[in-house]
């Protein structure tokens, strides 16, 4: 099974519509089945909007299909918002304290903006690791 099979699989399970999904990712139109039907294999480029885009996905499952479909979440507010748990889970953990009971000496909004930071830069972190393996596994 290639990397856009599993990506349907994906699509299919949280149910979401192909072209709804391309549209959000910024594809052309039937782009996502033609890859499909021609058992073509997803760009770097592809995959790094894919990941931008799922946050929940595993990317070691969409791109080798080893392991669980989607990440491990971890709620982090009461708006429902969920962050990916990964090697920062202790300061996601501890900036929640932090939030639900901020001692004024910064506003909530503010550690949220300062943590929500941190937390882009992790995954940036993880998007540069998987374009590295990607890139293992196209050159094979």
């Amino acid at each position: 099974m290639k990397a856009i099979n599993r990506l349907f699989s994906y699509l299919e399970y949280k149910d979401i519509p192909h072209t709804r999904y391309e549209k959000d990712v910024g594809l052309s139109n039937g782009y996502l089945k033609t890859q499909l039907r021609r058992e073509a294999d997803l760009g770097e480029s592809i995959f790094t909007r894919v990941l931008n885009n799922s946050l929940d996905i595993n990317p070691t499952w969409l791109l080798t299909g080893e392991g669980e479909m989607l990440k491990e979440n971890v709620k982090i507010n009461s708006n429902n918002n969920t962050i990916s748990k990964s090697k920062n889970l202790e300061n996601v953990n501890q900036t929640q304290g932090n939030l639900n009971s901020s001692s004024g000496s910064e506003s909530s909004k503010d550690m949220e903006i300062d943590f929500l930071k941190r937390e882009n830069e992790s995954l940036k972190e993880q998007v540069e690791y998987f374009k590295g393996l990607l890139d293992k596994a196209m050159s094979k």
